[in-house]
């Protein structure tokens, strides 16, 4: 792939240190607007290194994903490093984009792998839109009971934490609806998932529920029951959950009750603050693949191999830390949000989820609840921040749920 005579370091060779050999005879691709085996003059020709002295050959080559030049300092100049993971693509990537869409890919055939040592893949944006585990034409997914005159009546809707996509909830979703009847709903939040391109706010990700209802045909409570309708819940965990409390405020016609795990930490004390401005530091800083490769070894860590479908619905789809989530609420109140929310609403806790939970800021935000007395929470024992995907906890979370939901319905 490199143009005889090209010179690396001042030095003449026909190997190139990184494994390239010259070769002006058979071309192959390496210039805009021809195809391969094509005759060209050789002024047409640009040479794929770009510290190439030869003249006529110096090759200003442009990032496939961002389009930004070959000169600028952040430019991948070999070759191999800046190749995407899959080999029938020809895209060149910048060292940004080259660490940006990562992912282990998954083969339904093949099934899940070990995420907790399997290669993580770098993929240019096209490639990786193809080789990820949710449909980027779809910003939602809804699962229903086989035979639809089977169906409770009970809806939930569920958006997912930072950096996920509504994948997380798929095996979730299964068990609902296979073995409750219940009708689940999986959307996809501005930032993330097939909304990746989408910036990431407030509004946005209200927005986003909203277009799920109406997409989904969910009526508000007035009109139900409506095609067996008889109840809507709004259900996440994490960082979902606080966009929750905002969305039950707002679209309070629509919902039965809310559902959150892992929600109730002080967002206004200085030390959140503190702590989720240096993550917001290190999310814009720090490539994704390194971000990627610190969670799983943490993950790991917490797992203890107990972590169910972590391989298909967390790592084959992607992490999203770019939507930097915090800014969307980081320039709110969360306190203000409460008093708003008119239905009853459940809190699902670890007694170990440092990140998430709080005993004392969990029931100050059900005393501020207008249903305060038809709200309750539910603490897991030895709980952690990840439990919705353990398979320690993961039967008790959906019963749990299911309980509350059948009390309103």
């Amino acid at each position: 792939r490199y143009s005889d005579g090209c010179r690396n370091s001042n030095k003449t060779s026909r190997d190139h240190p990184s494994g390239y050999k010259h070769n002006s005879i058979k071309l192959k691709r390496l210039f805009v607007g021809k195809e391969e085996g094509e005759k060209t003059k050789f002024t047409d020709v640009q040479c794929v290194n770009v510290s190439c002295h030869v003249p006529g050959l110096q090759g200003q080559r442009e990032c496939t994903d961002c389009g930004r030049k070959s000169s600028d300092k952040n430019f991948v100049t070999r070759r191999p490093r800046g190749l995407c993971a899959n080999p029938d693509c020809e895209a060149f990537l910048c060292k940004t984009c080259k660490n940006r869409n990562v992912l282990i890919p998954y083969n339904e055939e093949e099934g899940a792998k070990d995420w907790s040592t399997e290669k993580l893949e770098r993929f240019c944006k096209k490639c990786f839109k193809d080789k990820c585990n949710i449909d980027f034409d779809r910003k939602t997914e809804i699962y229903q009971p086989s035979n639809p005159d089977d169906f409770s009546g009970i809806t939930i809707v569920f958006t997912h934490g930072a950096g996920g996509t509504r994948a997380v909830y798929r095996t979730h979703a299964k068990i609902f609806s296979s073995e409750y009847n219940h009708r689940v709903i999986l959307v996809d939040l501005p930032g993330h998932g097939s909304r990746w391109d989408e910036q990431c706010t407030l509004d946005g990700c209200l927005n986003a529920i909203h277009e799920a209802l109406i997409e989904h045909d969910i009526k508000p409570l007035k009109e139900q029951p409506y095609k067996g309708q008889r109840g809507t819940f709004l259900a996440a965990s994490s960082w979902g959950g606080y966009i929750n409390y905002y969305a039950l405020g707002k679209l309070k016609e629509y919902f039965s009750g809310g559902i959150s795990d892992g929600s109730t930490v002080d967002m206004e004390k200085l030390s959140m603050k503190m702590k989720w401005t240096f993550f917001t530091q290190v999310v814009q800083t720090v490539p994704v693949y390194r971000q990627l490769s610190f969670i799983r070894s943490r993950w790991a860590r917490m797992s203890k191999g107990n972590f169910v479908g972590f391989h298909e619905t967390k790592f084959a789809t992607g992490v999203y830390s770019q939507a930097n989530p915090y800014q969307s609420i980081k320039d709110h109140n969360f306190w203000d949000w409460i008093p708003l929310i008119e239905c009853p609403c459940l809190f699902i806790a670890g007694t170990k989820d440092s990140d998430g939970y709080c005993p004392k800021t969990q029931k100050k935000i059900i005393s501020m609840l207008k249903k305060r007395d038809e709200s309750c929470e539910h603490i897991i024992e030895n709980g952690h921040h990840m439990l919705t995907n353990d398979r320690l906890y993961i039967r008790e979370y959906i019963e749990a749920i299911d309980g509350f939901a059948k009390r309103f319905v």
